[in-house]
This record gives structure tokens, sequence and C-alpha cells, in this order.
């Protein structure tokens, strides 16, 4: 009787506190990225789009000019349905994110126990999943849901590889159309039947080849990433040695997640350095002693397994948009959380109560420092506001919250942080270009000039765009916007009406 309540109660209990922690995430409303993915998605208005998921760029669905070079049909598919289930109230949408934490956290419990053997160890890390900080960026988030989609499908992938293979193949399928990084199930598919199915190697060939089949296919639809000219890109070998020390920072930041930030920048290497010889040096004798150690310590490298091959997707050697993020640790943290109850049953041996008490301890920190942490996701001025200041050397953290004070009315302030933002990062045409709107809104028609064509001087290029924004329309009488637009290739400005204002 008791061994039946706590196989019912442990995983309830794990996928209870995941929703639990993100009960006050219900309250927030659409935030940056949401806004034009979903909120002013007109795509999304209609079911009859429903197919242009499959087909279309990730961002280019709901601006054809704006493609990001990202392909994630599946997370498409249920911003769709979202949409028209909960009438386009984000309260709907933050539900789903809260049940598929939930499921994700769940399944976390499911996989350590066939890895661990143990309920009460399996129970220890679904718990330090539910409750880690780190994930607040992609469960509080909308849009952070991409990276629970592909953890979600890639883990129900591998738990179905003992029982239904073509269903695990199918799941993992799904995980890379939720995001490209489900594709790292290609390699933790092998390692996982290896290590705790005795699987023969061949038959993971078609984890390769669905995996293949997704890249071809993807390739076929948006081709490649879509970055900023003003970018920065080291070279490949700057890029491959700076690997470790990327993957050092990811670690302390599960290990240690009480500086959370939406805007967590690491620069980009500029030379090679000792660091990274240590760095790869390091790696090599850990994988060393794995390979000779690795049948007596199969739990461990199956955690590090999924650390560091749910890290290879964003690892720096492929540019990214975004070089580092919080929501980027989701499916490397399961490798965390395995690992980490991996050593508490080790204490669990050793001293039962003092194990439970350390136990209880970290997770109640966690919790506490989630919750907390919706909080900031609530409201774009909340979390623009926040991101300064927790990012004050962060060019896009300005350049966001400015833009947004500017959509508020509050000139003086957008302009501001708009220049703070060009001083942080020169050349940030965007800025830039605001930074001429507000000028113009404000009255002040020479700075705003002067402003714009330093603009058109970074790359802004799109005369017609600049004739028909509505916040240069205080320019349009002025002969000096007038030999702006004709050296753009455009008459002058039209008589109306505009559109909505946004940076180019």
């Amino acid at each position: 009787m008791y061994l039946q309540l706590v196989r019912t109660v442990l995983p309830i209990a794990v996928a209870g506190l995941a929703g639990l922690l993100y009960l006050n995430a219900l309250r927030g409303g659409f935030v940056w990225d949401d806004i034009p993915l979903i909120a002013e998605n007109p795509a999304l208005r209609t079911l009859k789009n429903l197919p242009k998921a499959l087909i279309s760029d990730f961002s280019g669905l709901a601006d054809p000019s704006r493609r990001s070079g990202y392909y994630r049909p599946v997370t498409v598919i249920t911003y769709f349905l979202d949409y028209h289930l909960w009438r386009g109230w984000p309260f709907g949408f933050h539900l789903s994110n809260l049940l598929f934490h939930a499921l994700c956290s769940l399944l976390i419990y499911l996989l350590s126990l066939k890895a661990l053997g143990s309920r009460e160890v399996a129970s220890a890390a679904g718990f330090l999943f539910a409750a880690h900080p780190v994930h607040t960026e992609a469960v509080a988030w909308i849009s952070g849901r991409t990276d629970v989609l592909a953890a979600l499908f890639l883990l129900a992938a591998l738990l179905a590889m003992d029982r239904t293979y073509g269903l695990s193949l199918a799941l993992s399928a799904l995980s890379m159309g939720a995001k490209e990084s489900g594709t790292s199930v290609v390699l933790l598919a092998p390692l996982y039947g290896m290590l705790h199915l005795g699987k023969a190697p061949r038959r993971y060939i078609w984890y390769a080849l669905v995996g293949a089949g997704f890249w071809t296919l993807r390739w076929s639809v948006v081709g490649g990433v879509r970055l900023p000219p003003e970018t920065p890109i080291p070279p490949i070998p700057l890029r491959v040695a700076e690997v470790p020390l990327l993957w050092g920072r990811y670690i302390w930041k599960l290990i240690w997640p009480l500086q959370l930030n939406a805007e967590w920048e690491v620069p980009a290497p500029v030379s090679l350095g000792f660091q990274h010889l240590v760095g790869w040096g390091i790696l090599a004798c850990g994988t060393y002693y794995l390979l000779r150690r690795w049948r007596k310590h199969l739990s461990i490298v199956f955690g590090l397994g999924f650390l560091f091959l749910g890290l290879l997707p964003v690892s720096g050697v492929v540019p990214l948009y975004d070089r580092t993020a919080e929501r980027f640790l989701y499916l490397p943290s399961a490798g965390f959380a395995l690992l980490t109850a991996w050593g508490w049953a080790f204490i669990l041996r050793w001293r039962r109560t003092l194990a439970w008490a350390l136990l209880s301890g970290v997770v109640l920190a966690y919790s506490w420092t989630t919750v907390s942490r919706n909080r900031v996701w609530k409201d774009q001025e909340t979390l623009f506001w926040a991101t300064v200041r927790d990012a004050p050397h962060s060019a896009r953290a300005h350049y966001n919250l400015g833009t947004y004070l500017l959509g508020k009315g509050n000139y003086d302030e957008a302009i501001s942080l708009l220049r703070k933002a060009l001083s942080l990062r020169p050349g940030f045409r965007e800025a830039q270009y605001n930074l001429a709107c507000a000028y113009a809104l404000k009255g002040d028609t020479d700075r705003a000039i002067r402003a714009l064509w330093r603009a058109v001087r970074m790359g802004v290029r799109d005369g017609n765009y600049i004739a028909s924004d509505p916040d240069l329309k205080t320019l349009h009488s002025d002969p000096r916007f007038r030999t702006l637009l004709r050296a753009l290739g455009v008459a002058g400005p039209p008589p109306g009406p505009f559109g909505p204002r946004r940076s180019p």
C-alpha cells in the first residue's frame, strides 16, 4: 500500500510543483517577441493559415520582410491553437507554457527513474528541474516555449524508445520542429539506448536520418539563419576554442541561478588565450577519465551527455542571433538535475534526514527565486526596466526600453536611452533611426534630420518606409527631408494614411 502511494504521489508532486510555481505568471501579458509573433500577427487570426506554418519562416509568417532564418512549425502551430482557443487572451498562452513545463518535469522524473533506479532519487531530479529558476525565461515568457516544447518532445522520444520505436522517431521530429536544438536527440538517443537499453548501435541510424530529413526541409524552406550585419562573428578556430569557456559559464548559471537576466550577454572572443588551452585541457582530461571508467558510472555518463549534448547546439560554433540566453539551458538542465540527484543519493544513503533537509532547502530557495523572477515578465515596462538595471552595458536593453518609452510618448527619456544604446554599440542603426523619430515627435527638427542622415549612413535605406513613417510626419515640409528622400530614390512623402510605428 505504501509503495503504491509513493508511486502515485511522487510524480504528481513533481508536476504539481512545476505548475504551482508559475501560477503568478498566468497574470502576465504579451511581452517582447510575443508582440510581433502573436499579439500583432494577422496570420494567426484565421486557421486557414495553419498550413503556412509548415512552409514559412518562424518570424516571416507575421511579417515576410522580417525573416529570421528559423524554422519552428510545431511551435507556430501551438500559437495558432492557443490563439483560437483563448481568443488571443495571453492567459491561455501562459497556461499552455505552464502545462508544458509540468509535463517536462514529470518526464524528467520518469527518465531519471529509468536512469537512476530509485523513485526517491528520481523525485529529487524532478523537483530540482521543476523549481530551477533558470527556466523562468522559457516558461514565464510565451515566446520561450520553443525550448520547452523541444525538450518535451525529446524527453518523450527517449522514454518511448524501449516501447514504440516509430513513435520515438516521430517525437524526435516534433522536437526538431519545435526548435532546431531538438536535433540533440540524434546523439542523445544512441547514448541513452546503449547505456540503459542495451540496443544495437545500428538501430540509431534512423534518428540521424530523421535529423537529416528535418535539416533538408528546413534549408529548403528558410535557408540559413539571418543575422544583423553588425553581429560580431569570430573566425571558426576562435569559436571552437571558446566552447569549453562558454560551457563553463552555462554550468555556473545552473549552479548559481541567482543573477538572472533577460539580456545575458557574453562578449565574443577576439583572440586566443591561455584560458582556451586550460578549458580544452580540463575537457580532455574529463573525457579521458570517463572513457576509461564509463561502465562503472553509467548514470554520470548519461547525465553529462545530456548536459553537454544539450549545450552543443548553443555552443557558439554556429553563430546565433543571441550568443547566450538563459532559455537555452532548459534542455541541458535536465542533465544537471540528473547529476545533482545522483550526488544527492550518496547523502541519502549516509544520512537520510540530512539529505531530505538539504533537498528541501535547495528546492525552497529555487522556488522563491522562480516566483520572484516571474514578476519581471508580467509586462513590457517591468521587463525592460529590470533588464536595463541588470544589464547596464547592454545596448539592446537600452534600445528596447527607449523604443517602448517612445511609443508611450516619453520622448526625453527615450532619447536618453537610445543615445546610451548608441554609445554602447556604435552603428546600431535601429537605435539611430528611432532616435530620429524621437526628435521628430518632440518637435526638434534639426536634430531629427541629422539623426536621420546618420541612420541612412548606417544602412537604413528603405526610402518608402521612411517617407510613410508617421513618426516623421513633422519633417515632411522640411526641404532637407525631401533631399534625403531623393537621395534614397523617393520623390517625396505620400499623402497618407500612414501605418503603425516600428523600427526598420
